[in-house]
């Protein structure tokens, strides 16, 4: 894009993207491969060049061969032994673009190394997810399920605090390195569509963290501007629907936790942004209109947020 450095076109593959985010960044069999072929190309190519001048070098030109050959043998060995070892194996990217990721399966070596509270959930609850849940759930509520779906995952993650997120509510990690890989925005939005300025923000969010890679998680819809904006980058949309068919596609006993986790008291009145509480329903004296107001306005210095009410709340 003209606005932000231009990144390279993302191609979905047939696997889970974020594993493959996790693994494609891994710098351990990199280094090496590179130092090989650099010695590779130095003792074969530009020494000689060089030794030509001198004929006391130019001697000595098939023994630097011979030893830069073995370095970038041993070097190439060592990438190629790293490479094996990794946590996970990227399956070749497809010729097509998918716009959401798919959870890794049970079998892969990602899984969940630091699960929730919720360890024995009853497996029968796992009936009640449904897409009008997960719009039900207010916005902090949607957040923390965000971060604990990657936790299900396998994936390393935290969580910005309240207030201004800065664009950004959760930030995902190699598991290894501890290298910043993506960050998430998440957006309980179910009763509009997210358009291009919440996703040009993400992508200017990545620029200014150094992040290869961003994705966006609501419960409600994209734009088409928003979805043709994530194919030029390292964007990955997930709506409502496509959320909910991830969470049905890990494991039984992750499925539960996470319901269990979501439906946990009351998940449906809205937190206030600055003070973290429950808010309470009033009523405009002006406009006669419902609002959420924050339970401290009455305190000092009184707090002043105030969130809309949403379609269908009495």
């Amino acid at each position: 894009m003209a606005y932000y450095r231009k990144r390279r076109r993302y191609r979905g593959s047939s696997g889970s993207p974020l594993l493959n985010i996790a693994t494609m960044t891994d710098p351990a069999w990199n280094g090496p491969a590179i130092l090989a072929g650099f010695i590779l190309f130095s003792s074969w190519l530009i020494l000689p060049a060089i030794f030509q001048i001198n004929p006391i070098l130019k001697i000595l030109t098939p023994l630097f061969e011979i030893l830069g050959s073995i370095l970038a043998l041993i070097f190439g060995f060592m990438a190629f032994i790293l490479f094996l070892t990794r946590d996970s194996v990227p399956e070749v990217p497809s010729t097509t673009y998918k716009p959401a990721y798919q959870p890794p399966k049970p079998t892969q070596k990602f899984q969940n190394i630091n699960p929730s509270n919720y360890t024995n959930p009853d497996p029968k609850q796992i009936n009640g997810w449904s897409l009008s849940l997960l719009k039900d759930l207010e916005w902090k509520r949607f957040e923390d399920l965000c971060n604990e779906y990657h936790r299900e995952c396998g994936l390393k993650s935290t969580t910005t605090g309240l207030g201004a997120d800065g664009g950004v509510d959760i930030r995902l990690f190699h598991r290894e390195s501890g290298a910043l890989i993506a960050v998430t925005q998440c957006k309980a939005w179910p009763d509009k569509s997210i358009g291009i300025a919440l996703v040009r923000q993400l992508l200017g969010t990545m620029t200014h963290e150094k992040a290869p890679f961003g994705t966006f998680i609501t419960n409600g819809t994209f734009t088409k501007a928003a979805e043709d904006l994530a194919k030029e980058d390292h964007i990955i949309l997930v709506d409502g629907k496509r959320f909910i068919e991830l969470i049905e596609q890990l494991p039984t006993l992750s499925q539960a936790r996470l319901l269990a986790f979501a439906t946990e008291g009351d998940h449906t009145t809205p937190t206030c942004p600055h003070c973290g509480i429950k808010m309470v329903l009033r009523t405009s004296r002006t406009t006669g209109k419902k609002f959420w107001g924050c339970k401290n306005y009455t305190k000092y210095p009184p707090c002043k947020q105030i969130l809309q009410v949403r379609k269908g709340t009495n």
